[in-house]
């Protein structure tokens, strides 16, 4: 699904990518672990475009996406959830949602089916984002994510774990079959060795 070929990044001439590789097949989760300053946020970056590769090919769902856009990049179906969450804190958690829905070819999550995967968020729907919690606003942000319809999600967050706690349950194995709904593929940036 997502093929990273020997990329290069640079911010400005100090080089921070040096030739890495990476494939995320469909199902999949993959995890980037490495201290602070290691690449991991970088390579999300590359990713989508934000910090363009200088060398090396990155590929999704057999398209190149190496020189595009960071827009045609979500278009063609790669969400990010970035470790800052950059929800709308005055608007409620389901204007939030509203706001990311678009059409696309993949299945649409609605707000009922993104609180099936997060029970709690279902109470959350008419709050204001500006009056949540850390671990609140980082469930309107993963269903953010999901209701732009991408099958592909980058986590920029340091600790899946907190999706663990409010999905009801305390281990990545038992809630690896719930993000298996909520994505096809998943990749995440951490420094905790989860």
């Amino acid at each position: 699904m997502l093929s990273v070929r020997d990329i290069e990044t640079y911010y400005g001439e100090t080089q921070v990518l040096f030739g890495v590789s990476l494939d995320v097949r469909a199902g999949e989760i993959v995890a980037l672990l490495g201290p602070s300053g290691a690449g991991k946020t970088t390579l999300l970056r590359s990713i989508l475009g934000l910090t363009p590769a200088r060398r090396g090919h990155i590929e999704f769902g057999g398209r190149d996406v190496t020189r595009l856009p960071t827009h045609e990049i979500a278009r063609a179906g790669i969400g990010w959830v970035p470790d800052d969450r950059r929800v709308f804190p005055t608007l409620t958690a389901a204007r939030n949602l509203a706001i990311a829905r678009k059409r696309t070819p993949y299945r649409a999550f609605t707000p009922e089916a993104c609180c099936d995967i997060f029970p709690a968020l279902r109470h959350l729907l008419p709050r204001e984002c500006e009056n949540m919690s850390g671990g609140e606003l980082q469930m309107v942000s993963i269903s953010r994510s999901r209701s732009g319809l991408f099958p592909s999600m980058m986590f920029g967050f340091s600790n899946v774990e907190i999706s663990c706690e409010l999905m009801g349950s305390g281990t990545m194995s038992s809630v690896r079959p719930k993000l298996s709904t909520c994505s096809r593929s998943l990749l995440n940036a951490s420094t905790d060795h989860c």
